[in-house]
């Protein structure tokens, strides 16, 4: 007798990863961290109602407690800036005596400036959830009444972590979107009329065999992928460590080159003081050469004119004589 296949009813590609979302806010899209609050409360009453022994009835009511929906999102801390615009516009709104038309102005004005949509509200929001595939496999939809609170990470002298924000916003309740109709129940349906043939059986199992060799196939791509982002990641920082050497080695050739040229202008300057004591002992030499040769000519003269006074007198003596 054949058996019914088995259903795949939670495939890995619908699977969600809680790592890929994306929040908006009047068609802003927002970076976050991380989204807590993201829950659905229905209120309800039991009543009892008569002819009915066995169970009560179970019925919805109105939110009579006013409990208040929020959400928290976390990133990194930004620097918050204010609009002049925005600003001008909200003192001009104030300033309009209808007060519909005056509210309509103050929604526009927020629809308008991604900073007034977070804080201020209301602002149409929505968070999108999406699988390692990149197919969206989660919606949810809310409306945001604004910020009720905000908060940052402690500070310290010891730490380099990121400083983190925390915001708070109020909203009327989260709606969860669908996405697609289930396909379940087609699949069944045509399972259970062909339940008598032997080929549905094995359509259906051809047809699981293809869904799970399409998901290897996508998940060796993915591999692949990752291992190729890898390679070039290791690429390019080998490239970086290369330009580092290089620009390493050029900075202790710079600095070679600088040190040679330091060291030939102070063997060029030892030279010149060198060269300038020869000069100068050269110059002494010269002029006590000078000097030596100057006061032998003068004690020659003076010899000179010695021998002919000498010679002076004695021919006045012979003459004399005579």
């Amino acid at each position: 007798m054949a058996r019914i296949p088995p259903v795949m009813v939670s495939a890995s590609d619908y699977l969600t990863q809680g790592f890929n979302f994306i929040v908006t806010l009047n068609a802003f899209t927002f970076g976050f961290k991380e989204v807590q609050g993201l829950s659905v409360t229905r209120y309800t009453d039991l009543i009892t109602e008569g002819g009915v022994n066995d169970h009560s009835l179970l019925v919805g009511r109105p939110n009579n407690e006013n409990n208040i929906y929020d959400l928290t999102f976390s990133r990194g801390l930004l620097k918050r800036s204010t609009s002049i615009v925005t600003g001008a516009a909200k003192a001009a709104a104030a300033l309009i005596p209808n007060n519909i038309a005056r509210k309509a102005a103050l929604l526009g004005i927020t629809a308008l400036d991604p900073q007034e949509s977070l804080e201020v509200g209301p602002a149409l929001g929505t968070i999108e959830v999406y699988n390692r595939y990149k197919k969206l496999t989660a919606s949810y939809t809310f409306l945001s009444l604004g910020m009720t609170e905000w908060s940052a990470s402690d500070l310290s002298a010891d730490s380099n972590d990121i400083s983190i924000e925390t915001i708070k916003i109020v909203h009327t309740g989260l709606t969860r979107v669908p996405l697609e109709a289930p396909s379940i129940f087609g699949a069944v349906k045509g399972l259970i009329s062909d339940l008598g043939s032997d080929s549905s059986l094995s359509s259906a199992k051809s047809n699981s065999e293809k869904k799970y060799e399409e998901q290897q196939e996508r998940y060796r791509k993915a591999e692949e992928l990752k291992a190729k982002k890898e390679e070039e990641l290791k690429l390019w920082r080998e490239q970086r460590a290369k330009e580092k050497e290089l620009k390493d080695l050029e900075k202790a050739q710079e600095e070679q080159k600088k040190q040679l040229l330091e060291e030939q202008r102070k063997e060029e300057a030892e030279q010149r003081a060198e060269d300038a004591k020869k000069r100068q002992e050269e110059s002494a030499k010269r002029r006590e050469e000078a000097e030596k040769a100057k006061a032998e000519e003068l004690a020659n003269r003076q010899n000179n004119a010695e021998e002919s006074s000498e010679n002076n007198t004695d021919e006045n003596s012979d003459e004399n004589i005579n």
